[in-house]
């Protein structure tokens, strides 16, 4: 993947771990890439897809599909 500018590295190793597939390293890193960017609707799209292949049906789960359909409503 090419890293855009405005990509903390966060965000970078959440697609790579996403593609790799290391789930658990995706969910990490998207939990800590959210403490910086917390609208950020790719994270939140990779967070669920981690979640999702996992088979992790909790509140988290819900959380991260609820919060990725607000930033993607609203954007």
């Amino acid at each position: 993947y090419k890293q855009l500018p405005k990509d903390t590295p966060l965000i970078a190793l959440t697609r790579l771990n996403h593609q790799k597939p290391n789930f658990e390293a995706c969910v990490s890193y998207a939990d800590r890439a959210l403490t910086i960017t917390q609208d950020s609707a790719e994270v939140h799209m990779f967070r669920f897809m981690c979640l999702f292949e996992m088979n992790k049906r909790s509140q988290k789960f819900e959380t991260s599909y609820t919060k990725y359909r607000q930033a993607v409503e609203s954007n």
